[in-house]
């Protein structure tokens, strides 16, 4: 008989060390078993049934389709003795399957396109007060980008670590504190993932941790840092290709909040910019004029900030400051990996489902027009559908917590809790 299993990520990253080492035919077979689902999903049939697409294997598809290291893999994945197996792969992980398979020249793909487990990464990992290192595949000593670092289990601090200000530089969303340095935080950026210390609050023994990478890549991610020239606008230059979709400023020389501008903002009049270390909702008495808000997503190069008040806090341009601006894009093309958006709630357990055409692997909100905290969800702590969600909260040193927020859907996701402000 064959076995039926969903694979999960540690399984994924397996698979594709696998394929990795398979000789062309091998890779042919992979590719026959391959079948796609109009939900998303990707079904790999490594079953008796299956061997009717060749004729030579049809008598004993387990010994003849897979060879010795094949079945050593399969064995490892806990199929020995049966005939064969079915992996379900979920929407996310199929195309980031088939973008792999792609690269190994089962298929020809444009060489803009992206793929998800090339460039973003969840990674559960437990501390054990020393050194080690974390493989998520992501390359970040080649291509740059951003680690972001978060206790689950005690009240500690958001870590972020990217390549622009170095290994061992640190900062906190939830706080205003400058750019700071520890020796036994993230220690290297590595062609594969990233290396760290023995800092308590990223690797304390036996406690469990949340990483997420985001490699620098048109269409997904860049990061620019600059220093303030104290001018009304000033404009700089980025590697996306698409119109941002959210960008993140923060004072690195200085104590400064953390502002976010959204392409929700982006309509004539609207000044307001969010607050990444904070709860209140977007506003524009604190900091009018914190980004050029009109005319922002046409920006497919450049991205503008303006000098504004007296209140240095916040502040994106101060004369001489120094600065760090992450920019995540907005790409709702057929082959886009990552959309920024919004929507209005209803007060209801059957809340509004957020169509983007694919089944996300993270999830950030924040309420605009009330105060609430950032919420943070990804699939691989959590979210369960009918059931609940594991969630960190970006402004918040709290350890992390559950509740039924959101579901996942085929094609995006939908709120399901009726009165929580926070979603």
């Amino acid at each position: 008989m064959s076995k039926l299993k969903e694979m999960n990520q540690q399984e994924f990253e397996a698979l594709k060390k696998y394929v990795s080492s398979c000789s062309q035919s091998e890779l042919t077979e992979i590719q026959n078993s391959m079948e796609e689902v109009s939900t998303g999903e990707l079904v790999l049939n490594f079953s008796e049934k299956n061997s009717e697409k060749n004729s030579e294997i049809k008598s004993d598809p387990f010994e003849k389709c897979f060879s010795e290291s094949r079945r050593r893999f399969l064995k490892w994945m806990g199929v020995s003795g049966l005939s064969g197996i079915i992996f379900i792969l979920k929407p996310s992980t199929a195309q980031a399957f088939l973008g792999f398979m792609a690269r190994m020249g089962i298929q020809k793909v444009s060489a803009a396109t992206n793929y998800v487990d090339d460039v973003f990464s969840t990674y559960l990992y437990t501390g054990n007060g020393a050194t080690q290192t974390i493989t998520n595949g992501i390359d970040l000593a080649g291509k740059g980008g951003l680690v972001w670092i978060k206790d689950r289990e005690q009240a500690q601090p958001h870590q972020l670590w990217d390549t622009q200000r170095g290994a061992t530089k640190y900062l906190n969303t939830n706080n205003t504190g400058v750019s700071d340095t520890n020796n036994g935080g993230v220690t290297a950026f590595n062609s594969n993932g990233f290396s760290i210390g023995a800092a308590g609050v990223i690797n304390s023994n036996l406690i469990k941790f949340a990483s997420w990478t985001f490699r620098k890549t048109p269409k997904f991610f860049d990061i620019v840092t600059y220093t303030g020239d104290g001018s009304t606008v000033k404009t700089m230059s980025h590697n996306l290709g698409v119109p941002p979709g959210m960008i993140i400023i923060k004072r690195l020389d200085s104590t400064g909040a953390w502002g976010v501008w959204h392409n929700v903002f982006d309509n004539p009049g609207d000044d307001r910019t969010i607050w990444l270390n904070e709860t209140k909702a977007a506003n524009n008495n604190l900091a009018t004029g914190f980004f050029r808000h009109t005319g922002q997503t046409a920006l497919t190069n450049t991205f503008q900030v303006y000098m504004n008040g007296a209140n240095t806090s916040y502040q994106s341009n101060a004369a001489g400051a120094t600065y760090v601006a992450y920019l995540f894009a907005h790409d709702p093309s057929s082959n886009g990996i990552i959309q920024c958006g919004n929507y209005t709630g209803n007060g209801s357990t059957n809340g509004p489902e957020i169509a983007i055409g694919w089944e996300p692997q993270y999830v950030m909100i924040k309420a605009s027009s009330g105060a609430a905290s950032w919420t943070m969800f990804d699939n691989m702590r959590g979210i369960a559908t009918g059931g609940n969600d594991y969630f960190l909260s970006a402004n918040e040193s709290t350890e992390e917590s559950n509740n039924d927020y959101i579901s996942l859907r085929p094609t995006g996701f939908q709120l399901t809790n009726a009165g929580a402000a926070r979603v």
